[in-house]
């Protein structure tokens, strides 16, 4: 549905969708103007879920028991935005024009009308007072704590990349819920098996193969005009952290960095500008005044108004309890014009939520309440399942019982990292169809709250839930799936174990290796699930029902067949299915105690190894701690180190053994390289000279970044590093004077003149726990010994944070052109 422009995007969401009556006093409004539940509108809005289904989702998303009373706890609402910081986060103008007319300022929000029914004076007043209200909440906004290896540097959301962010937005799965930008050309366009297929049928035969829903496209979350809404902080702070502003878990949390959330936030505010502007309400502008007792009397009013409108009965404030629930959510409600649904009707005197409902949903929340009225009735654990992930929006990326999944004209922009050829099965979000039979419970909790990742070849991120949103959905899917896929594994009623694992050995190296890392290690060009610690990630029941038949389980995998209807490697344990079975799940299980398949080991053995002899080794490659524009330079002397010319600065030093280039020589995929040796120090994360506003004050943060130009080699092959800091021009020469030693030299060079409120700094040391009780020449830092020329110590002054502490030196470039660093073990 969406192939060109952004406007485009906006009219065909809303004005391709038929108009519907709004409830039975034969109203109508069209579809943009009811509340938008993504779930509904992409399956119950088509029937493809139950119609009582539907209604329970509206029931718990538009937050109906908030106000109304019900024994029914999974009827339960969902908390409201978190409004402590409102004064902090949202503009005052923003807050007028949607208090004034919500569904006008944000179309299809689940926020109703509280106010549309007020005379138009009582309305204008209650507006200001709420504005007045809401911004007088000034609770900070939660800023990240930078690390050693988390990076933040100061007032990062004014360093956000449209660009960059552009591509972000596209990659790591936003693209799910809303929706792309057709120029996009981040990714290579990529049509699925399935659309293939879908081009190729008629209507009536994509509807007898039941793919109805997988063909049909879907209306995407819109964005406010984010530009007058937030600040460029406050839009990087959400995306960071979105519920800590949504407590809901609705927008969940894609585990952004703090730059990462900058590059959206400014790529949203460059995208949402060029949308038509709203002409704003032009109201008196409540939060200019003056005259504190006129506000102090405003933001009482506010405040009362908060309550009495039942503001608090969604959003929790301090101090501000909600008002007991006392009418029970009935059917009845739904037999004649109701405040809720109908605006302005004869039973809400003007003083009532208003959600402008189409009839589609008041017909689903009608038959919701009536379902559940009926004696004895009780949600089924199916139908629990089915609309907890239709809150959390998991059909947007997971496909479950052919319902959901990436939808269609979006799977383009689903890719792996590099771009590799994993077919469809690679590259989307796997199918839960089945999970709960597969993944034990403790794993798929792990999953959710964002620490069970295994699938690193995929761009899209699989979001990070609180605790509490997820908290019933482990349980449910074990007990929905409960199902004897096979009789478990017993492998130790088979045999020897050690016999028993040989052989599975014997049968990894023969199948599963082509596509599998064990253990960190693979075969080159080998990208795919890591299969080491499988126990406590998969049931065994169904790793052995998968083996037996892979596509009964995952349909269209790419997992070859081995052993249906009898073992393919019939010289190993016999043949016989159970026994091989028994003993791949015993080898991959114990992996950490048995040796390498043997392909890998040969592989190993070859001759790879870069040995720094004679002359000094200069290897770009890609590195743990030096990143993807990692410089590894190996010393005749047996010290290595790792420069990171992204972040320009020394990321890393080691003694011994230098780099394996096996991966970077043979396959761009492979995990990063890492040290061969021993004694590994890796050193902070960002650049190590940053400018500084008024020169002493270390708090204000870097106004200018460093710029890598390369580096030049001398005699032996030693490396001087060439990078500029804003008007300085900066060489870094590291050179090995032992196993265990090596100096540092700076010579800096003024290309410009320099402002005289900045201020250069040089890092010198960044670490944690208690620093020093002061700089001395000598200081000792996470494992080395720092050097300082005695005429710089007391220059040097300490930084200190909550987490970690830095020695930082003023750097006058004129009378300071040279510095010298030694550093030890």
């Amino acid at each position: 549905m969406v192939r060109s422009t952004y406007t485009k995007i906006l009219f065909l969401a809303f004005a391709c969708c038929p108009i519907l009556l709004l409830s039975q006093d034969d109203s109508r409004v069209e579809q943009s103007q009811s509340p938008f539940v993504i779930g509904f509108e992409r399956f119950a809005r088509h029937d493809d879920i139950e119609v009582h289904v539907g209604g329970e989702l509206l029931i718990t998303e538009l937050r109906c028991v908030a106000c109304h009373n019900t024994l029914k706890s999974e009827w339960k609402s969902p908390p409201g935005p978190n409004l402590e910081s409102t004064g902090q986060r949202l503009s005052a103008s923003w807050i007028e024009d949607f208090l004034s007319d919500p569904r006008t300022s944000r179309p299809g929000t689940t926020m109703p009308d509280l106010l549309g029914g007020l005379p138009e004076q009582e309305k204008q007043m209650t507006i200001e007072a709420l504005v007045t209200f809401l911004q007088s909440l000034n609770h900070p906004l939660v800023e990240p704590k930078a690390s050693g290896l988390i990076p933040v540097p100061n007032e990062f959301w004014k360093k956000g990349d449209i660009d960059v962010g552009k591509s972000i937005f596209h990659r790591v799965g936003c693209v799910a819920c809303h929706a792309p930008e057709d120029s996009n050309q981040d990714n290579q366009k990529k049509v699925s098996a399935l659309d293939q297929l879908l081009e190729q049928l008629e209507p009536e035969q994509i509807a007898e193969l039941g793919l109805t829903n997988a063909a049909r496209t879907y209306p995407s979350h819109l964005f406010p005009d984010l530009h007058t809404k937030y600040s460029i902080q406050s839009l990087t702070l959400f995306l960071l952290d979105p519920q800590n502003s949504r407590p809901s878990g609705r927008m969940p949390n894609l585990k952004l960095s703090p730059m990462e959330a900058a590059h959206i936030a400014t790529y949203l505010m460059d995208r949402t500008e060029k949308l038509p502007i709203k002409e704003s309400r032009g109201l008196a502008s409540s939060h200019r005044i003056a005259d504190p007792k006129h506000r102090k009397a405003l933001e009482d009013l506010g405040r009362r108004k908060f309550k009495e409108l039942g503001c608090s009965q969604c959003h929790v404030l301090r101090g501000i309890d909600p008002i007991e629930s006392t009418r029970e959510i009935s059917f009845a409600d739904f037999k004649g014009a109701v405040h809720c649904v109908v605006k302005n009707s004869s039973l809400s005197k003007g003083r009532s939520p208003f959600f402008g409902l189409d009839s589609k949903q008041v017909e689903s929340i009608q038959e919701a309440i009536r379902k559940r009225s009926e004696k004895s009735s009780k949600p089924s654990e199916k139908d629990r399942l089915q609309i907890a992930m239709l809150q959390l929006s998991c059909y947007a990326c997971h496909e479950r019982d052919k319902l959901g999944g990436v939808g269609r004209g979006r799977e383009n922009h689903f890719e792996t990292v590099g771009h590799i050829d994993l077919g469809d099965e690679g590259r989307l979000p796997p199918p839960l169809t089945g999970v709960g039979s597969k993944l034990p419970i403790g794993w798929m909790k792990k999953v959710l709250t964002g620490t069970g990742d295994v699938r690193p070849h995929l761009q899209i991120r699989m979001p990070k839930f609180l605790s509490e949103d997820i908290e019933p959905l482990p349980g449910l899917f074990a007990k929905v799936d409960a199902v004897n896929l096979s009789k478990p594994i017993d492998e130790k009623s088979l045999e020897d174990l050690d016999a028993l694992a040989s052989a599975g050995r014997e049968l990894f190296d023969l199948g599963c290796v082509q596509c599998h890392p064990i253990r960190g290690e693979s075969l080159p060009s080998v990208v795919g699930i890591d299969l080491a610690n499988i126990e406590t990630r998969i049931r065994p029941d169904w790793f052995h029902a998968f083996l037996l038949n892979p596509t009964q389980l995952k349909p269209r995998t790419r997992m070859p067949t081995f052993f249906a209807p009898g073992s393919i490697h019939q010289n190993v344990l016999g043949g016989n299915v159970e026994r091989q079975i028994a003993g791949l799940w015993l080898y991959i299980k114990e992996i950490e105690k048995r040796p390498l398949p043997k392909k890998i080991e040969e592989l190993r053995s070859m001759h790879f190894e870069l040995q720094p002899k004679d002359r000094t080794i200069v290897f770009r490659t890609f590195m743990e701690k030096g990143g993807t524009h990692a410089i590894a330079v190996g010393s005749p002397l047996g010290l290595h180190y790792a420069f990171d010319s992204e972040q320009v600065r020394l990321a890393e030093i080691w003694r011994g053994g230098f780099l394996d280039a096996q991966g970077t020589w043979y396959d761009r995929f492979t995990p990063p390289a890492k040290p061969l040796g021993s004694n590994r120090i890796a050193f902070a994360n960002g650049a190590e000279f940053e400018w500084k506003e008024n020169a002493g004050t270390l708090d204000k943060g870097a106004t200018s970044g460093v710029t890598f130009r390369g580096y030049q080699l001398d005699a032996n092959g030693n490396p001087e590093f060439e990078y500029d800091c804003g008007e300085v021009a900066i060489r870094d020469r590291i050179a090995p004077i032992n196993d265990r030693q090596f100096s540092r030299e700076f010579r800096l060079r003024l290309n410009d003149v320099v402002a005289t409120n900045r201020s250069l700094w040089l890092r010198i040391c960044q670490g944690q726990g208690v620093p020093p009780a002061e700089v001395r020449s000598t200081l000792n830092c996470n494992g080395i010994t720092i050097q300082i020329p005695d005429e710089l110590v007391h220059l040097t002054q300490l930084k200190k944070n909550e987490d970690h502490w830095e020695w930082m030196l003023p750097v006058d470039v004129e009378k300071l052109p040279t510095i010298r660093l030694e550093y030890r073990w």
